[in-house]
């Protein structure tokens, strides 16, 4: 189904259905149905029964270790509903051929053991070659409702990390070198957002202070004012939307000069998945001069 926003932006919402089945070709799978079950009343025997004895010839009967419960049967059946948006099209600088580069979250909460066979957090893509002529959509999505308790809810049993249990989080906050472990502080390092950074709102709209817009990525949407007095954010964003859905727009126009941490180097991280037992959610972007400027 096709929307528009109030802004006239359009978009589409999906949903993706995944199912994981295991069939067996031990029945006919298309013609067997309820009506096949067990029934000691009619005699009805099923076509597959749990540990049967079976006749393998001229000597005992041996016993097959069949599981009835993974026998042709859905495993595992999710959902997951998601937008697509129509391209900007007021945004400074975007043509119908500007490349727009997603910057996202994969992974669940939880320490290496925990997540396999999944990972644990990451940025996507964690190292990542624009010109400045390239922008970034930045957006992740989280939760308030998982089940990594003791006991593998959803086939994990662990929660190592940060924050109220049951609960994903994360956030971009611009960092000096990677192999450090602290962000940088906004009112420190300006630069690299005053005089580098463009930031806009999908909608088009560019914002005034692009300090507000750093400050949006490092709560998660929580505070996007500089001038802001709360004093309620948990330190670990327990209390900061889940998911930055509708992101922003990144141009880093003249960060290719930039040469504090490495020329054309941007590197950031997330402050609230740095337990010891996890590993490192960081990410590095690499700027190179627009092609139009290199004569290329």
């Amino acid at each position: 189904m096709i929307y528009t926003s109030t802004s006239g932006a359009q978009f589409a919402k999906c949903i993706l259905r995944l199912r994981y089945n295991i069939s067996t070709d031990d029945y006919d799978p298309w013609n067997t149905n309820s009506s096949y079950n067990a029934n000691a009343n009619t005699g009805q025997t099923s076509p597959v029964t749990q540990n049967p004895t079976v006749d393998v010839g001229d000597m005992q009967a041996l016993k097959l270790a069949i599981n009835t419960n993974q026998f042709g049967r859905t495993f595992q059946d999710r959902s997951h509903t998601f937008f697509i948006r129509s391209r900007p099209t007021s945004v400074t600088g975007l043509s119908s051929s500007s490349k727009i580069v997603n910057l996202n979250v994969r992974g669940k909460r939880g320490n290496i053991v925990e997540t396999y066979p999944a990972v644990e957090y990451d940025f996507v893509p964690n190292r990542l070659h624009v010109t400045e002529d390239d922008f970034i959509h930045i957006q992740w999505t989280g939760s308030n409702t998982h089940n990594n308790g003791g006991g593998g809810g959803d086939g994990q049993a662990g929660d190592a990390g940060q924050g109220t249990d049951g609960t994903d989080r994360s956030n971009f906050a611009v960092m000096g070198w990677l192999n450090e472990s602290y962000p940088i502080a906004l009112d420190k390092e300006t630069t690299i957002f005053s005089n580098l950074a463009h930031f806009y709102q999908l909608d088009g709209t560019e914002m005034t202070s692009p300090m507000n817009a750093a400050l949006l990525l490092a709560t998660s949407g929580y505070v996007s004012d500089t001038t802001s007095t709360t004093t309620d954010l948990s330190t670990t964003l327990d209390n900061a939307p889940p998911s930055l859905a509708g992101g922003l727009l990144l141009r880093l126009s003249g960060a290719s000069s930039l040469t504090a941490y490495g020329k054309g180097v941007v590197n950031y991280m997330s402050t609230r998945n740095n337990s010891f037992s996890n590993r490192s959610q960081k990410g590095t972007i690499i700027v190179s001069p627009s092609p139009q400027a290199s004569g290329s």
